[in-house]
C-alpha cells in the first residue's frame, strides 16, 4: 500500500503546488486588473477635473460676451434713438429751407412788381 500511497501523494502535491501556482497567478492577474482599473479611475477623474475647469473658464467667457452683447446692444438702441431725432431735426431744418426759400421767392417777385411799378421795367426785364 505504501506504494500506491507513494505515487498518489506526489501527484497530489504536484497537483496542490499547480492549485497554488494558478492561485498566485489568478491573485497576480487580479491585483493587475486593480492596478489597471484604478489607474483608469485616477485618469477619468483628473479628466473630469479638466474638463470642469474648462467649463467654468467657458462659463467665463460666455458670461463676459453676453454683457458686452448687452452693452453693445444698449449703446445701439441710444444711437437709433439719436439718430431718430437727428433725422426728425434734419426734416423740420429741410422743410423750415423750403419755407424760407418760398418765402424769399415771394419777396423777390413782389419786390420785381414794385420795382416795375417805379419805372425799373426795362432794367429787370433785362437782367
Amino acid at each position: 500500500m505504501a506504494s500506491l500511497s507513494g505515487p498518489s501523494s506526489g501527484s497530489s502535491t504536484v497537483t496542490q503546488i499547480s492549485v497554488l501556482s494558478e492561485d498566485l497567478q489568478m491573485g497576480e492577474r487580479k491585483r493587475r486588473s486593480r492596478v489597471r482599473k484604478k489607474k483608469h479611475l485616477d485618469e477619468l477623474t483628473a479628466q473630469v477635473t479638466q474638463l470642469r475647469n474648462e467649463n467654468r473658464q467657458i462659463i467665463t467667457r460666455v458670461n463676459i460676451i453676453v454683457q458686452h452683447y448687452l452693452n453693445v446692444e444698449a449703446e445701439n438702441s441710444v444711437l437709433r434713438a439719436q439718430a431718430k431725432e437727428l433725422s426728425r431735426g434734419l426734416q423740420c431744418s429741410e422743410e423750415m429751407i423750403s419755407f424760407l426759400n418760398g418765402e424769399e421767392n415771394m419777396f423777390k417777385a413782389s419786390s420785381v412788381q414794385h420795382l416795375g411799378l417805379l419805372g425799373f421795367n426795362y432794367r429787370i426785364n433785362n437782367i
